[in-house]
């Protein structure tokens, strides 16, 4: 078919057509730019992907080709171009053919450059352009248009059909190939297109992010040119990268507002996104659950083009073109998701890479070319691949769909004008008639923000000009009311609804939670009494500001918190004058203010009451404030640290910053290094980079001898805008960290959120966090309820109600061991739970069993028999209690906000599963470190111009820097120094109570004694050699070999213990000790094998030493023996029993040990039991656990809850193969022998935790029992 005659394949068209064939016999064959087929033929890779529509170019003597323009046609591998060359050619064309295209300007990006439309119709169509775009107008407002003016529009009406690409700057196909469609639509004659031009409108933008387009040109360029390594694409736009997709909600880029505009302006019926990352072509549909606010129709209509481009393509024997697969189609932060939320059509391509350089044999995995129901006709395992190929499949596609459209323009357009009355009528007859926002509620900047957004972004708006009563919701004067009688409802509905996601679903793509109102921290009553439509209100047509101002005379002003974001605005507006912050919640002249209001001591009102007016603050003047606790709000000096390996999601957490107001120096982690960070900044913002804290740490690998550059230059006139890099490899490493650690030290405040979080914890840096990876926990993007747990907390200054909706998105889970906490064991007992294969399975009707959704103001008292969430706690708190868990006792950091202690109240809206693993887990806490602050964020209060509710905490960190202790109860925090303002002592590891992390030495520096065990000898895996003393001769010290310093926790004597306990007092039974040595393995916990070249073995209170020693993977167990041996620490046995540990010693010590936390290690199996081949395995997560290699199968059967781990054998774990040996001062876990039926033991989590009321210093979180050839589960 592919080999058709130029003449057959127009035969073919016209009869598509409907066009007969004589008529076509009259006409001379259409004239074809040889040069350009013939080029169309060279590049193309394989002849199986084009089609009779693209395997030749039209001529023409008056519009330039894209050949003849820039001198290459599209699909040439190694060209792509810049925005402003797009562009000329788009005008070219428009200049050529100013009947059939219109070229014109539809918004500006951060960085100045522009955003272009071109809209190509026949003559007639394109003159009328400005009655079409009315005629669409009409159809969108059933309100104005009577039923016989729409099928008058709809039988002479022409539909916008919009193609947009760039989103993605690293997807380059889409702007080229709209350069050679383009041409073609306005060229070609053949009856196939005069359809397609005569019936419709196509509206072709390009380029959406042009900033990202033209950084990307350049990096490309600088590879082809050097020969060298590109440098990866840093940043697309000035806030975001692939983000850019997912600001359809937030509508915060100007990209975004430029597509709203113009959806909101000309009404196209279709935008179609064109995207690269699927093999070959995926046309969307969606494997859902669909977004529920969506038409049915808009779903059938996403069906029919999708199938028709499918058939099309598949009749022509192109492969790899399916749909369904790929996304859900549930969250509506797309860029074209704007046109569903505007009853129009939203859809996309993702197709196979333009390049632009060939592929000679592109592999694809099973996954991508398995043949599956919806994929029939699947990708090839492999093919020559290369961007004409990209131009041919994607133009193909685009001409199938145009066609469909011009086709069926009649219906489409009926069904866009009766998706609008179905939206008005939805209004009419319930059950939602209307949704009221109080504009006199305490966050009122907010109110007026969501206001204007929702006004941007079309919705008609009102307020009442009257007090009434609508059902049971009482509406003021002035209140905002959204009409629920309106065409765009639809997007209402998106956003104000509660969203419930079951993980029975497919994995979802992205968010499954993002309830507006919830986000915003703002009060949306829905209204479902229908009165509200015939009452009195007026449209609101302008923006709107929250009223502000000062009332009252005096010389002192106290500024109202209320949380609204305004306030970081008007403290650094006026960063010169003095401001305290109140410490308490207090009443001043009638009325109760939130601790956090700020008092200005003779201030100036001309200056600043028009400040406060302006950002719709409320202030009163007083002569008598009362006696009130404060504290000086300083001005810090901020500095801002990205990673470059990932500008992704940190771009939000500077867009908040630059929108409030809030200055910052921008620089990239390696500058870390340089150190002298407490003398240029006072507070340190580091967001989310995402890996491991490792990897955070590492950076970029250098992994070639040359640097990679990202800066700009004559090659690369396009980056380095927002920073540059002379080499962008490398992360801030050890020294950098080291640097980080001394600037909280030395009174600083750290604010780190999501992956950046985990650092200091995982390094042991801060004290009393834990990083935990339950792998049964699934909360996709969703919206959770938060508890305060410290509302006395600078950082919870403003926030009145006893909850707040927070956005969490899986991880981190942070543990900080406060509140009123019920370990997951426990928790699990309240429900919460879930199928082990949360978002990873489906059923065929999951939304029929929806989640448990708590909502966040109840409005019923419980039900009877039901217990208050507070006795729930208390009485499982008690349970703790009696399986030895105290969870009141010692000092903590400061947990501000954490997830509820009961499971069903956590969830608001979106997805959970397994929620006992976040019960009372931190989403906000406060570590104090030296005489500084971390605060870390496990929420993530500044996400994608969403969470607008949240942004006050990280606002309040800021202003309240150098005060975040204020309101602390008596007695330190875990960590805690106290402050000595103007103390000029020279900050040193030593001072701040840092003891040396030590780095792996060469082979060289210790020498190997003995070995008593090696892998090839078949005996059982025992670490044991010569015990060293304190007497040997030979002497180890950090510097004899060769380790460098990194800083680790203060020491116990250091840190003030809750309770002193005399070395040689017994408890029951047990010396009072203090682990030496720990073996641990800081692989990866998701691989499948290998420690990641090393493990480390953890130095306790030996000579003077806090730290580790690095051992490699191939000689792990005789280094580690020998290491501590060295240190006279004996062997590690033991070996495996942990989820991170490998044995631990004790030694006599009269200080009890500070608690440490692990995660994942190695684990013992039948070989190293019993003797029969070699060694160590890694550890996998239960819900990872599979069987492994060397002929056994190893099953996971049993999960104990958090026991005591007793010396004589006589508690939970009084079975004898569960001892553990305490013998001359050393206690281990002994192994059970392999005779006696186990494999080994694993241990999820293990706790040292001695003080002087618990009884047992020994405790186990979740013990894993692995069985072997039975695998049944074992006894305890």
């Amino acid at each position: 078919m592919k080999q058709l005659s130029l003449c057959a394949c127009a035969l073919s068209i016209l009869m598509g057509a409907g066009i007969a064939s004589p008529a076509f016999a009259q006409k001379p064959p259409p004239k074809i730019d040889e040069e350009y087929t013939k080029l169309i033929k060279q590049h193309l890779q394989d002849p199986r992907i084009t089609t009779e529509l693209v395997d030749h170019l039209p001529a023409s003597s008056t519009v330039p080709t894209p050949l003849k323009h820039f001198g290459h046609i599209i699909g040439q591998p190694g060209e792509i171009e810049y925005t402003k060359d797009l562009y000329a050619y788009y005008q070219a064309l428009a200049k050529a053919a100013p009947g059939r295209a219109k070229f014109w300007t539809i918004g500006k990006s951060e960085e100045g450059r522009d955003i272009v439309m071109l809209a190509i119709a026949d003559e007639a169509t394109l003159k009328a352009l400005d009655t079409h775009k009315a005629n669409l107008a009409a159809l969108t407002d059933p309100r104005k248009t009577t039923e016989a003016q729409a099928q008058a529009i709809i039988k002479t009406g022409k539909p916008i059909y919009w193609l947009t690409s760039g989103m993605h700057s690293p997807e380059t196909g889409g702007p080229q190939v709209l350069m050679e469609l383009a041409y073609r639509l306005i060229v070609q004659e053949t009856p196939f297109i005069q359809e397609i031009r005569n019936n419709m409108i196509t509206f072709i933008t390009p380029v959406i992010e042009p900033d990202g387009r033209d950084k990307h040109v350049d990096t490309y360029y600088y590879g082809k040119k050097t020969g060298k390594q590109r440098p990866p694409l840093m940043y697309w736009g000035k806030y975001v990268a692939h983000d850019n997709n997912r600001d359809g909600m937030g509508q915060f880029l100007n990209l975004t507002r430029a597509v709203t505009r113009t959806q909101l302006e000309w009404k196209p019926i279709v935008m179609h996104d064109l995207h690269e990352a699927q093999s070959y072509l995926y046309s969307s549909t969606g494997t859902g659950p669909y977004n529920e606010a969506i038409d049915p129709i808009t779903i059938s209509e996403w069906w029919d083009f999708a199938n028709h481009d499918v058939q099309e393509l598949t009749k022509r024997g192109v492969p790899g073109v399916f749909t369904y697969g790929f996304y859900d189609g549930w969250t509506p932060n797309y860029m074209f998701f704007i046109a569903h939320s505007h009853n129009a059509i939203g859809r996309f391509y993702e197709v196979q890479s333009y390049g632009p350089d060939n592929n000679e044999n592109l592999r694809l995995p099973a996954s991508a070319t398995s043949r599956e129901w919806f994929r029939p006709n699947p990708p090839l395992p492999s093919i020559k691949w290369g961007p004409r190929n990209n131009t041919n499949i994607q133009q193909s596609g685009v001409l199938f769909s145009l066609s469909h459209m011009a086709k069926n323009r009649q219906k489409y357009m009926e069904n866009y004008w009766l998706k609008n009355k179905r939206s008005v009528d939805k209004g009419k007859n319930g059950p939602v008639h209307a949704w009221v926002i109080p504009a006199n509620q305490r966050r009122k900047g907010e109110v007026a923000d969501s206001v204007n957004e929702l006004l941007r972004q079309g919705l008609e708006i009102h307020r009442a000009s009257a007090a009434m009563k609508a059902g049971n919701v009482s509406v003021e004067a002035g209140d905002y009311v959204i009409r629920a009688d309106q065409p765009y409802r639809t997007l209402a509905d998106m956003y104000f609804s509660i969203q419930n996601y079951p993980a029975q679903n497919p994995r979802p793509y992205d968010d499954t939670g993002w309830t507006f109102q919830y986000m915003r921290d703002i009060d949306l009553k829905t209204v479902g009494d229908k009165s509200i439509l015939s009452a009195s209100m007026t449209p609101v047509t302008a923006p709107v500001k929250a009223p502000g101002g000062i009332e009252g005379t005096g010389k002192t002003l106290v500024v109202e918190h209320t949380s609204d974001n305004a306030l970081v605005s008007f403290r650094f507006k006026n960063a010169n004058i003095a401001m305290d912050a109140v410490e308490d919640d207090f009443e001043l002249n009638g009325r109760q203010l939130r601790a956090g209001a700020i008092v200005v001591k003779d201030f100036d009102r001309t200056k600043l009451e028009p400040v406060i007016k302006d950002l719709g603050l409320s202030a009163w003047a007083t002569d008598s404030l009362p006696a009130l606790k404060t504290h000086a709000l300083d001005v810090p000096r901020i500095g801002y640290v990205h990673a470059w390996q990932r500008t992704q999601d940190e771009g939000w957490v500077r867009a908040a910053l630059d929108t409030f107001g809030v200055p910052y120096t921008y620089f990239a982690d390696q500058k870390l290094r340089e150190g002298n960070l407490r003398a240029k900044y006072d507070v340190i913002i580091f967001p989310h980079v995402g890996g491991t804290a490792q990897s955070q740490i590492n950076g970029i690998p250098k992994t070639g001898p040359d640097a990679v550059p990202y800066k700009k230059s004559d090659l690369t006139p396009n980056l380095g805008v927002l920073d540059q890099s002379d080499d962008i490899r490398g992360g801030m490493g050890m020294e950098g960290l080291t640097e980080l650690a001394k600037f909280v030290n030395e009174g600083g405040t750290l604010i780190t959120e999501g992956s950046t979080a985990t650092i200091f914890p995982e390094y042991g840096i801060t004290s009393g966090v834990t990083v935990e990876r339950p792998a049964q926990l699934f909360a996709r993007g969703s919206v959770m309820r938060g508890k305060w747990g410290d509302r006395k907390s600078p950082i919870a200054y403003g926030y009145d109600a006893s909850d707040l909706p927070v956005y969490f998105n899986q991880d981190p889970v942070l543990n900080a061991g406060g509140g009123s906490g019920i370990p997951a064991e426990f928790a699990g007992f309240l429900g919460g739970g879930g199928p082990p294969n949360a978002g990873l399975g489906q059923i065929i009707t999951p939304m029929a069993t929806p989640l448990r959704i708590n909502p966040l103001d109840p409005v019923e008292a419980p039900a009877a028999g039901e217990r208050p969430q507070v006795d729930e706690a208390a009485a499982f708190r008690g349970m703790a209690a009696a399986f030895g868990v105290n969870l009141d006792a010692g000092a903590r950091p400061r947990v501000v906000l954490s997830f509820p202690p009961n499971p069903n109240d956590m969830l608001l809206s979106g997805s959970l599963t397994n929620g006992q693993f976040l019960s009372n887990r931190a989403g906000v806490v406060d570590v104090a470190l030296g005489k500084g602050h971390v605060v870390m964020f496990a929420i993530r209060p500044f996400w994608r111009w969403q969470t607008q509710g949240t942004f006050s905490l990280g606002f309040n960190a800021i202003m309240n820097w150098n005060d975040l202790d204020a309101g602390m109860a008596a007695g330190p925090a875990v960590g805690a120094q106290a402050r000595r303002p103007g103390e000029e002592q020279e900050w040193t590891p030593a001072s701040a109570g840092m003891t040396p992390f030590l780095q792996r030495p060469s082979a060289a520096q210790i020498p190997s004694p003995p070995r008593r065990h090696s892998r090839e000898s078949g005996n059982p895996l025992k670490c044991s050699a010569a015990q060293g003393s304190d007497g040997d001769s030979w002497k180890w010290t950090p510097a004899s070999a060769g380790m460098t310093p990194f800083l680790q926790r203060p020491s116990a004597a250091q840190t003030p213990s809750s309770t002193e306990v005399p070395a040689t007092k017994d408890r029951g039974g047990f010396p009072s000790r203090v682990p030496r040595a720990v073996f641990e393995n800081r692989g990866d916990p998701q691989s499948a094998g290998g420690f990641d070249d090393q493990a480390r073995v953890l130095l306790k209170e030996r000579h003077g030493l806090k730290g580790s020693v690095v051992v490699d993977e191939d000689n792990i167990v005789d280094e580690t023996a020998h290491v501590l041996n060295r240190l006279g620490d004996g062997d590690p046995d033991g070996h495996t029993i942990g989820d991170r540990f490998c044995g631990v010693g004790f030694d006599d010590g009269a200080a009890p040990p500070r608690p440490f936390h692990g995660r994942r290690a190695l684990r013992a199996y039948p070989d190293d039991l019993g003797g029969g081949g070699s060694g160590l395995q890694p550890t996998r997560h239960a819900v990872q656990e599979r069987s492994v290699s060397k002929g056994h199968d190893h099953h996971v059967e049993g999960l104990i809850a958090r026991e005591q781990f007793e010396a004589d054998g006589s508690g939970p774990f009084g079975d004898p193969r569960f001892a553990a040996v305490f013998d001359e001062g050393d206690a281990r876990v002994r192994r059970p022998r392999a005779a006696e039926g186990l494999c080994g033991i694993e241990v999820l989590t293990f706790k040292v935790n001695v003080r002087a009321e618990r009884a047992h210093p020994f405790d186990f979180e979740g013990v894993r029992v692995c069985g072997c050839e039975s695998r049944q589960r074992q006894p305890l």
